[in-house]
């Protein structure tokens, strides 16, 4: 067996809720047996596994491709000092919201089935209240240090939990969505409010009393003790080894630029004599451009997936995608509703199936012509396609368990530039979502990197993209919470239209050249951009 899925193997057995994605059926009996990952001897366990492979692989003559990943994603686990357990919990990585959220049984895996799976189910949250304990006690260190969040993430966390708390009640079932069984319903009920709903009150006076109080007004990284360091560590890990935020920053302007004239010639062909923000409005606003009701919506959605598949997965794939392949579509739940769309994975044995989650939470914003590029990007030949590529082609265990997001994103982006729009408004939205891909750049390095102020960093965005003020402050928002992951978007995009022009120039087969992508992936782009010239020299 490969040495990096041994691993996985390993990782399962001391963190057996992973199975609940990895569907190892020889290590399903550990389900029964959850750890709380947060305690200092859960950490040691993990560092001693990371520092074992790496003595294996280190001494292994000749490492497959699975193997060389996993060594370097190990030894990166050791590259930097930034003291991450002062920072437990966030919007957008947030505990508890994810617990919401297996128990709602939206955009999870865990399985819920016979009172077994209940009662397994309850062994995991009898951890909370004890990883509460230790959310507080680091954060309380991050207070004494001066290592704290930027107070408008922590009064979005503080929202964000009140919410859930105000949704999710005894009287709703918690918004879980299975028939529990008559045995165990009341035990469940009665754990979730002990161990679960009760610590999320607790958190959440403490964000209030004591930590918000406590938090500080800028919002870069640049503004913490060793924040710039850790910054160009997750700069280089979401982009190139050779890249620094200053390199990423000016391609940014550069991409933003040539996506801003290619606004300028598309409103010139008809509306020459309208300024920029006229011609957003029009094109927002035109006569087709909405839906009555959630149904036409949807039905709207199917009718895509059909179309691209027909229009641009055959044309540029020699491969075919079974009906019962398709991707699902459904509405974003409640407790990611500041997202506009995501793509979820079905689990590793494809028992559930993968997802293209929207937000229909307000009709009014959605416009008909944007869903032509969402659709490429989160379905076929974006990052369905890709993930059910991997799952065909039997990747290790590893490389299907673990995520590289500059490749998958930069894939997916590339992908909307593979749609076919139908119009101009089509066309339209294409060149604006690649438009706000090259703004993130500026954006995230501005925050992190140059000490861009909330207000400095809207006024950017605002004034080039015709988006609404609380999209953009989502995005911002994005941009606090997770360092430099929105930068892997474009520079993976860049890696691939890159390797694109050297592989037409020598072959002129844009079709073997997509497979060859998808057969060296999912990897860092390093390794992506290293292999490619190993195997077309």
């Amino acid at each position: 067996m490969d040495l990096s899925d041994k691993y996985v193997r390993e990782l399962v057995k001391i963190n057996p809720m992973l199975n609940d994605f990895t569907k190892i059926d020889d290590l399903e009996y550990l389900r029964s047996k959850p750890v709380n990952t947060f305690t200092s001897e859960y950490s040691i366990k993990e560092s001693d596994l990371s520092r074992k492979y790496i003595k294996f692989l280190d001494t292994k003559k000749e490492l497959t491709p699975s193997e060389e990943l996993l060594k370097i994603d190990l030894k990166q686990l050791y590259s930097g000092n930034f003291p991450e357990q002062y920072f437990p919990i966030t919007p957008l990585n947030n505990y508890y919201g994810e617990k919401i959220s297996e128990i709602t049984g939206t955009g999870n895996f865990y399985e819920f089935s016979d009172k077994d799976s209940y009662l397994d189910y309850i062994k995991r949250l009898y951890f909370i209240p004890k990883i509460t304990d230790i959310f507080i006690k680091n954060m309380k260190l991050g207070i004494k240090n001066n290592m704290v969040y930027p107070k408008r993430i922590v009064l979005q966390l503080i929202l964000q939990i009140k919410e859930a708390l105000d949704n999710n009640t005894k009287s709703n079932n918690y918004n879980h969505k299975h028939k529990i069984p008559k045995n165990v319903k009341k035990k469940f009920l009665i754990a979730i409010e002990k161990y679960l709903i009760n610590s999320m009150k607790l958190f959440s006076i403490f964000l209030i009393e004591n930590y918000l109080p406590k938090s500080r007004d800028t919002i870069g990284l640049k503004y913490l003790t060793g924040g710039t360091k850790h910054y160009d560590i997750l700069v280089k890990d979401y982009t190139l080894k050779s890249f620094n935020a200053e390199i990423v920053h000016k391609i940014g302007v550069k991409q933003t630029e040539y996506y801003l004239n290619k606004l300028l010639e598309l409103k010139n062909k008809n509306n020459s004599h309208l300024n920029l923000n006229e011609y957003f409005n029009i094109v927002k606003s035109h006569g087709e451009s909405k839906f009555k009701n959630k149904n036409e919506l949807f039905d709207y959605l199917k009718i895509l997936q059909r179309r691209i598949y027909d229009e641009t997965f055959m044309r540029f794939f020699d491969d075919k995608i079974e009906e019962s392949e398709m991707y699902l579509i459904k509405s974003i739940p409640n407790v990611n509703k500041s997202m506009s769309a995501y793509y979820q994975l079905p689990d590793l044995d494809n028992d559930t199936k993968g997802t293209f989650y929207f937000n229909t939470k307000d009709l009014e914003k959605i416009n008909k012509d944007e869903l032509l590029v969402l659709s490429a990007h989160e379905g076929n030949p974006g990052h369905h396609y890709e993930y059910l590529y991997h799952s065909r082609n039997n990747k290790s265990l590893y490389k299907r368990f673990t995520t590289y997001s500059p490749y998958s994103e930069g894939w997916a982006l590339y992908c909307e530039s593979l749609a076919k729009p139908n119009n101009d408004y089509e066309l339209f939205w294409i060149i604006i979502y690649s438009l706000h891909r090259a703004i993130r750049l500026v954006v995230d390095t501005g925050i992190h990197s140059y000490g861009w102020s909330y207000e400095e960093s809207f006024y950017y965005m605002k004034s080039r993209l015709p988006f609404s003020n609380q999209m953009i402050k989502d995005e911002i928002y994005r941009y606090i919470d997770d360092p430099g992951q929105a930068l892997g978007y474009t520079i993976g995009a860049i890696c691939i239209y890159h390797l694109r022009d050297l592989y037409m120039k020598k072959y002129n087969d844009i079709k073997s050249f997509h497979k060859l992508i998808l057969d060296i992936g999912p990897c860092h782009l390093d390794i992506l951009v290293e292999e490619f010239v190993k195997l077309t020299q």
